[in-house]
Protein backbone atom coordinates (compact mmCIF):
# COMPACT_ATOMS: atom_id res chain seq x y z
CA UNK A 1 0.00 0.00 0.00
CA UNK A 2 1.31 3.37 -0.96
CA UNK A 3 1.48 6.22 1.49
CA UNK A 4 -0.56 9.02 -0.02
CA UNK A 5 0.45 12.57 0.92
CA UNK A 6 -1.41 14.81 -1.51
CA UNK A 7 -4.76 15.04 -3.21
CA UNK A 8 -3.08 14.54 -6.58
CA UNK A 9 -1.56 11.24 -5.42
CA UNK A 10 -4.96 10.17 -4.08
CA UNK A 11 -6.68 10.82 -7.43
CA UNK A 12 -3.89 9.01 -9.30
CA UNK A 13 -4.29 6.02 -6.97
CA UNK A 14 -8.07 6.04 -7.49
CA UNK A 15 -7.61 6.00 -11.26
CA UNK A 16 -5.09 3.16 -11.10
CA UNK A 17 -7.40 1.17 -8.81
CA UNK A 18 -10.36 1.70 -11.16
CA UNK A 19 -8.26 0.51 -14.10
CA UNK A 20 -7.12 -2.53 -12.11
CA UNK A 21 -10.73 -3.25 -11.09
CA UNK A 22 -11.98 -3.08 -14.68
CA UNK A 23 -9.13 -5.33 -15.86
CA UNK A 24 -9.96 -7.90 -13.17
CA UNK A 25 -13.67 -7.75 -14.03
CA UNK A 26 -12.84 -8.40 -17.68
CA UNK A 27 -10.65 -11.35 -16.66
CA UNK A 28 -13.53 -12.76 -14.61
CA UNK A 29 -15.96 -12.34 -17.54
CA UNK A 30 -13.54 -14.06 -19.91
CA UNK A 31 -13.04 -16.91 -17.44
CA UNK A 32 -16.79 -17.26 -17.00
CA UNK A 33 -17.35 -17.37 -20.77
CA UNK A 34 -14.63 -20.03 -21.15
CA UNK A 35 -16.21 -22.09 -18.38
CA UNK A 36 -19.61 -21.71 -20.03
CA UNK A 37 -18.18 -22.91 -23.36
CA UNK A 38 -16.60 -25.92 -21.66
CA UNK A 39 -19.91 -26.83 -20.01
CA UNK A 40 -21.68 -26.53 -23.36
CA UNK A 41 -19.21 -28.95 -24.91
CA UNK A 42 -19.63 -31.26 -21.88
CA UNK A 43 -23.39 -31.24 -22.42
CA UNK A 44 -23.00 -32.11 -26.10
CA UNK A 45 -20.59 -34.92 -25.24
CA UNK A 46 -22.98 -36.28 -22.60
CA UNK A 47 -25.85 -36.09 -25.11
CA UNK A 48 -23.78 -38.00 -27.69
CA UNK A 49 -22.85 -40.57 -25.05
CA UNK A 50 -26.51 -40.91 -24.12
CA UNK A 51 -27.45 -41.60 -27.73
CA UNK A 52 -24.61 -44.09 -28.07
CA UNK A 53 -25.40 -45.98 -24.87
CA UNK A 54 -29.17 -46.04 -25.31
CA UNK A 55 -29.17 -47.47 -28.84
CA UNK A 56 -30.84 -50.82 -29.29
CA UNK A 57 -27.89 -52.34 -31.17
CA UNK A 58 -25.27 -51.43 -28.60
CA UNK A 59 -24.90 -53.71 -25.56
CA UNK A 60 -21.95 -51.83 -24.08
CA UNK A 61 -23.77 -50.49 -21.03
CA UNK A 62 -25.19 -53.86 -20.00
CA UNK A 63 -21.89 -55.63 -20.62
CA UNK A 64 -19.79 -53.11 -18.69
CA UNK A 65 -22.12 -52.91 -15.67
CA UNK A 66 -22.51 -56.69 -15.66
CA UNK A 67 -18.73 -57.14 -15.70
CA UNK A 68 -18.38 -54.57 -12.91
CA UNK A 69 -20.94 -56.46 -10.81
CA UNK A 70 -19.09 -59.70 -11.56
CA UNK A 71 -15.75 -58.28 -10.42
CA UNK A 72 -17.21 -56.69 -7.28
CA UNK A 73 -18.97 -59.91 -6.34
CA UNK A 74 -15.96 -62.12 -6.96
CA UNK A 75 -13.20 -59.92 -5.51
CA UNK A 76 -14.94 -58.25 -2.57
CA UNK A 77 -18.17 -59.91 -1.50
CA UNK A 78 -17.09 -63.53 -1.96
CA UNK A 79 -13.41 -63.08 -1.13
CA UNK A 80 -13.34 -65.80 1.52
CA UNK A 81 -16.02 -68.14 0.15
CA UNK A 82 -15.70 -71.62 -1.31
CA UNK A 83 -14.49 -72.43 -4.81
CA UNK A 84 -17.85 -73.31 -6.34
CA UNK A 85 -19.60 -70.31 -4.82
CA UNK A 86 -16.78 -68.04 -5.92
CA UNK A 87 -17.09 -69.12 -9.57
CA UNK A 88 -20.85 -69.69 -10.00
CA UNK A 89 -22.40 -66.74 -8.14
CA UNK A 90 -20.47 -63.98 -9.99
CA UNK A 91 -21.62 -65.42 -13.34
CA UNK A 92 -25.23 -65.38 -12.15
CA UNK A 93 -24.84 -61.81 -10.89
CA UNK A 94 -23.23 -60.78 -14.20
CA UNK A 95 -26.06 -62.25 -16.28
CA UNK A 96 -28.78 -60.82 -14.03
CA UNK A 97 -27.21 -57.36 -13.99
CA UNK A 98 -26.65 -57.34 -17.75
CA UNK A 99 -30.26 -58.35 -18.39
CA UNK A 100 -31.59 -55.78 -15.92
CA UNK A 101 -29.51 -52.99 -17.41
CA UNK A 102 -30.33 -53.89 -21.02
CA UNK A 103 -34.04 -53.88 -20.18
CA UNK A 104 -33.90 -50.47 -18.52
CA UNK A 105 -31.16 -48.88 -20.60
CA UNK A 106 -33.16 -45.81 -21.62
CA UNK A 107 -34.25 -45.11 -18.04
CA UNK A 108 -30.69 -45.44 -16.72
CA UNK A 109 -29.21 -43.22 -19.42
CA UNK A 110 -32.01 -40.67 -18.91
CA UNK A 111 -31.30 -40.59 -15.20
CA UNK A 112 -27.57 -40.11 -15.84
CA UNK A 113 -28.35 -37.37 -18.35
CA UNK A 114 -30.55 -35.55 -15.84
CA UNK A 115 -27.84 -35.89 -13.22
CA UNK A 116 -25.15 -34.42 -15.49
CA UNK A 117 -27.48 -31.59 -16.51
CA UNK A 118 -28.13 -30.76 -12.86
CA UNK A 119 -24.41 -30.83 -12.12
CA UNK A 120 -23.76 -28.57 -15.10
CA UNK A 121 -26.43 -26.15 -13.91
CA UNK A 122 -29.03 -26.79 -16.59
CA UNK A 123 -32.46 -27.82 -15.33
CA UNK A 124 -35.31 -28.87 -17.55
Amino acid sequence: MLKINTLKELKAEQVSLRVKKSRLENDIKLGFNELKAELTSFRSISKDAEELLASKDNHFLGFSLGTLADILTEKFLLKNSGLITKFILPIIVNKATSGLVEGNKTKIVGWLSNLTNKLAGKTE
